[in-house]
């Protein structure tokens, strides 16, 4: 027997039927996404209304996103520890690697190590601490590209955000870091 509750799990088709490019819908635009009929859905919103999940434009008849699911957004972004799952993906990586892993951000001319995962079993890693400071230098991006690929590159006249994707690319691109992360924690 099924411990669903199969009007709830409809209320939550519809209201995981908005998104960016969807923000404002129809009735029609909901039903056609979410397959339920539109009595159902009447019945539905009505009841997401009443507790501020949606708010219904009475001129246009469309629905959109009410205040109670900022409400909820906003209870769990403040229970929400970012550093933690941060901490638990790197130590993953150090773990899976048997390297050290650091999730580092620029800061001008600088790199900035906001949390880190040292490896204590390699004598070849280097142990950094969290707030270390790096300066970004050509010759230190010629050294690390060439320590990795085996390759002697003059990246002198590169950023390296254009260096193109890739399994020897190890640098940080601000593409890279919110893919990285939105991966490992489904957060965008």
């Amino acid at each position: 027997m099924s411990s669903e509750i199969k009007v709830i799990d409809k209320a939550f088709q519809i209201l995981n039927s908005f998104s960016e490019a969807q923000n404002r819908m129809s009735l029609k635009e909901i039903a056609k996404i979410t397959s339920q009929n539109k009595s159902t859905i009447i019945r539905i919103c009505r009841s997401l209304i009443k507790h501020n999940f949606l708010i219904k434009n009475e001129s246009t008849g469309n629905y959109q996103l009410g205040p109670g699911t900022w409400k909820m957004g906003q209870i769990y972004n403040a229970n929400f520890d970012i550093g933690n799952e941060i901490r638990e993906i790197l130590k993953d990586i150090c773990k899976e690697s048997g390297q050290s892993a650091g999730y580092w951000i620029r800061s001008g001319n600088k790199k900035v190590c906001l949390y880190r995962a040292n490896n204590t079993e390699s004598e070849l890693t280097h142990h950094l601490t969290e707030g270390t400071n790096l300066y970004y230098t050509n010759a230190r991006a010629d050294a690390r590209v060439n320590l990795q690929t085996g390759v002697n590159l003059d990246l002198s006249n590169k950023d390296t955000d254009d260096l193109s994707e890739g399994t020897t690319n190890l640098y940080f691109t601000t593409t890279r870091a919110r893919a990285s992360f939105t991966e490992g924690t489904g957060v965008t």
